[in-house]
């Protein structure tokens, strides 16, 4: 019995050193393989596929097939310039008992929208939209608001456009 018992017991850490051998590898984390994703791309047919095993593939120098581009991912670039704050706004009166005045608050030249914003000075006027506006070029060029004052009196609305500088 005793003999059973410890046959048994061997072959069972045989079977779990085996296992831990064979699938330890996959639970290994290298820093590189953590944060970089390569990958390789057909030329012809667009196709992507990540070599593997991915650690191998590098170590032998290879990775990508003849036709295909190396490409990688999750790779921090050059730092970009600075651009200028972006914060542009106009500010208009709104006329007594009107039911849609816009104002435009528009981006400068050689900057993008990247969003936009509104006030009202008094709590009777109502901003009935506020939306991108489009530019002849397909670009969003400004930001629109659009209010209404059911006073007697003029009030004020202010609409702010967000605008960046891309990267050259």
């Amino acid at each position: 019995m005793k003999a059973a018992t410890r046959n048994r017991v061997l072959t069972v850490s045989g079977l779990v050193a085996t296992v831990l051998l064979a699938f330890g590898s996959f639970a290994q984390a290298e820093p590189e393989a953590a944060s970089v994703i390569n990958a390789c791309v057909n030329r012809k047919t667009g196709d992507v596929r990540i070599p593997n095993p991915p650690r191998e593939a590098r170590e032998a120098g290879r990775g990508c097939d003849r036709g295909e581009q190396r490409v990688s991912w999750n790779v921090q670039g050059p730092p970009g310039e600075l651009g200028t704050p972006g914060v542009i706004a106009d500010t208009a009166p709104i006329p007594a008992n009107t039911s849609d005045e816009s104002i435009l608050a528009f981006c400068p030249d050689g900057t993008l929208l990247s969003g936009g914003g509104f006030e009202v000075d008094q709590g009777n006027l109502s901003v009935v939209a506020s939306a991108p506006v489009v530019g002849p070029q397909g670009g969003l060029v400004a930001w629109r608001a659009s209010f209404t004052n059911p006073t007697d009196t003029v009030g004020q609305g202010t609409v702010w456009a967000v605008c960046f500088r891309p990267a050259s």
